[in-house]
């Protein structure tokens, strides 16, 4: 026995077929898209020996940066650059000194006033300023907890970014410093090491 299939026959199961698959579609087609097309953010050092400027003060410093990338074309929303964990290095052994999260400023943070960036091309985040004095983790708010003011150090910082749609992989950056200062860059690179590790 063979099964004959009319035309209108054919046609009311493409029918039946389209309105199923739309169904589909518009119950998970947005999940689906963000499982597919999910952000990923990468966290980068910019520069060993940071960015030789002034203060607002008019003081030299040097400002050091975390690049923030997206490797797809799907942006990231409302992500910020969170310190997760600060350890130091005391006498040859690596101790943990502060756990938790806390947002650093986004390079002009001012100008935006935001704590926040979508991120679909790159971004600078503000790690730390090094004057003659001192080196500060730009935190955005001071926590009674968290020493963020060094006159010399060796310092862990992990750093990961969190946007609505995922936290990226973390990183971490090392800083040792003597507490000696210098305007020229070969002169500074004697008492400053920044590394991603």
């Amino acid at each position: 026995m063979c099964c004959h299939l009319e035309t209108s026959d054919i046609i009311n199961i493409c029918i039946a077929l389209a309105t199923f698959l739309a169904a589909v579609i518009a119950l998970f087609g947005e999940h689906w898209r963000k499982c597919l097309f999910q952000p990923k953010l990468t966290l980068k050092m910019k520069d060993e020996l940071g960015e030789l400027n002034k203060t607002v003060e008019g003081i030299d410093a040097r400002y050091f940066h975390i690049v923030v990338a997206n490797k797809t074309k799907e942006s990231a929303h409302n992500a910020c650059v969170l310190l997760t964990q600060l350890d130091e290095s005391y006498e040859g052994n690596r101790r943990t000194l502060w756990k938790g999260e806390i947002p650093l400023k986004w390079m002009y943070h001012k100008v935006y006033h935001t704590f926040v960036r979508d991120i679909g091309s790159p971004q600078k985040c503000d790690l730390f300023m090094l004057t003659q004095k001192s080196l500060a983790i730009q935190v955005l708010f001071e926590t009674g907890n968290l020493r963020t003011v060094w006159e010399k150090c060796d310092l862990y910082l992990m750093l990961s970014v969190k946007s609505d749609e995922l936290m990226s992989k973390p990183i971490t950056v090392r800083v040792i410093w003597d507490g000696k200062w210098s305007t020229d860059d070969g002169e500074m690179a004697k008492h400053l090491t920044v590394k991603q590790i």
